[in-house]
């Protein structure tokens, strides 16, 4: 069991290196991506790897950011509201 113990341990060590830096970022969010503290791109929707303890990851939700003009609001609920023509 010795002899494969200089296999097992730098394999495991890399394995939670690679599995650290794994995130997933929903459909409607992304992941602003800092290095050392400077911007360095935004990632997702969907599974991307950071850098783990160099690179950290703000995930942010688009939908609440979302800002309709008042006139394209009412417009939208024009769109959305229909008569059946039962009275």
């Amino acid at each position: 069991m010795a002899d494969f113990t200089w296999i097992i341990v730098p394999a495991a060590i890399i394995g939670f290196f690679i599995i650290s830096g794994l995130k997933k970022a929903k459909e409607y969010e992304r992941a602003v991506v800092y290095r050392l503290g400077r911007y360095a791109g935004i990632r997702g929707p969907g599974l991307f790897w950071i850098i783990p303890f160099v690179d950290r990851a703000i995930i942010v939700d688009k939908r609440k950011d979302m800002q309709l003009p008042l006139g394209a609001q009412v417009e939208l609920e024009l769109e959305n509201s229909f008569n059946l023509g039962f009275g």
